[in-house]
């Protein structure tokens, strides 16, 4: 056998091998993930306990705050929002800030703000000039 045959089977070979190392790399990431959340390809944001709910920002992006009854608070953002997207306290209140500008439409323009919030309860919750559709316990 010429040995450019046997390089170019030793290069299959090593590509072939490749390929097995990478595939079951990647099943056992899938693997990791939990199906039971719908919301496990969201970005987490850590959230202490808070009474009230205000959602701050301009008319330029529309979303949906999804409330979720749950015994612990944990906040989940949906991936290519979270770096326009954020969060403060204010006493008892928990503020989420949306800054986006005019010159980020074409960017956003045609993706929605998700947020999830598990909380065992929440007082009163105020919307200030935001397009969102609201859908959680009552």
């Amino acid at each position: 056998m010429k040995s450019s045959v046997k390089l170019l089977v030793a290069a299959t070979f090593c590509l072939l091998v490749l390929f097995i190392v990478n595939a079951y790399s990647i099943k056992s990431e899938y693997l990791k993930i939990n199906k039971n959340d719908a919301f496990w390809n969201f970005k987490k944001v850590e959230v202490k306990p808070f009474k009230y709910l205000k959602v701050v920002g301009n008319r330029i992006i529309s979303g949906k705050l999804l409330l979720i009854k749950a015994n612990e608070n944990k906040l989940r953002v949906s991936p290519k929002m979270f770096e326009k997207t954020h969060f403060a306290y204010n006493r008892d209140t928990l503020m989420i800030t949306f800054e986006f500008t005019k010159k980020d439409v074409p960017l956003y323009q045609n993706q929605n703000v998700e947020i999830a919030l598990y909380c065992p309860e929440v007082s009163q919750i105020f919307l200030d000039n935001q397009m969102f559709v609201l859908h959680g316990f009552k």
